[in-house]
């Protein structure tokens, strides 16, 4: 971790959060002042429980402009929020799925 991320804050009011079209649909997240991907995943690991109910209220929660450039950086960022999230298809055969047990 760099030695700026120690003293961050990292609230609600670090972040920008809007809807996508409406107040019924899904919310977006999009950086305030820090798009780094530090932040990001440091923001989704605080604020995991405040994202898990945006999720359940709007059925979706995006997250948008931040410095997630690649397959490793998103999967870094979802594993911030989702660490025990499982990676295993979900098929019809007996041993598939079973981390997501």
């Amino acid at each position: 971790m760099h030695s700026t991320m120690k003293t961050l804050s990292f609230g609600l009011d670090q972040v920008n959060v809007s809807f996508l079209q409406g107040p019924s649909s899904p919310l977006v997240i999009t950086p305030r002042w820090n798009d780094s991907l530090e932040f990001i995943t440091k923001w989704l690991e605080l604020n995991r429980s405040w994202v898990e109910d945006q999720m359940l209220a709007y059925g979706a929660v995006f997250v948008r402009g931040f410095q997630i450039d690649n397959a490793p950086d998103f999967e870094r960022a979802v594993n911030a929020l989702q660490p025990d999230l499982c990676d295993a298809y979900r098929g019809t055969v007996s041993t598939a799925g079973e981390c997501c047990r």
